[in-house]
């Protein structure tokens, strides 16, 4: 739907992505609502070969699309942005985590929802953003 939405709008689509926040809406289509950041992971894993290339295979722990194809392939092209809602779950070190994997696969934009909206949760994202460049391989020096 996102390569035909793309087509009609003559490439004016940006893709956004999120993990949702809502529980009584995962609860009345019978979805879970605990792991949403690693489910969010798996769909990204799915969602950029497939937009970006117009061809997916992957098995993960929570989704598989084997041999799948976007067709008809639609104006998106692989520079578009994109934006990733990343729900702020976990300890520091996952969120940091889901930070690095989201950046190794080149999602630009990443928000992250704070449930509730407290000193914790934000003290949370500080220390998982404190990790996430702890960690972060030093970019190369040339000359």
């Amino acid at each position: 739907m996102a390569t035909a939405l793309d087509e009609v709008s003559q490439g004016r689509l940006i893709p956004g992505l999120g993990g949702g926040w809502n529980e009584p809406e995962y609860r009345a289509f019978g979805l879970p609502f605990d792991h949403r950041a690693s489910r969010l992971e798996e769909a990204v894993q799915i969602l950029r070969p497939l937009l970006r290339d117009g061809h997916v295979d992957f098995t993960g722990r929570c989704y598989q699309a084997l041999d799948c194809d976007d067709v008809p392939r639609g104006p998106l092209r692989p520079d578009k942005p994109a934006f990733l809602d990343h729900p702020l779950s976990g300890t520091p070190a996952e969120i940091a985590a889901a930070m690095r994997g989201c950046a190794a696969l080149d999602v630009p934009h990443i928000m992250f929802q704070c449930e509730p909206h407290t000193p914790e949760s934000l003290r949370r994202l500080g220390e998982a953003v404190h990790l996430y460049y702890a960690t972060e391989q030093p970019a190369s020096s040339s000359g």
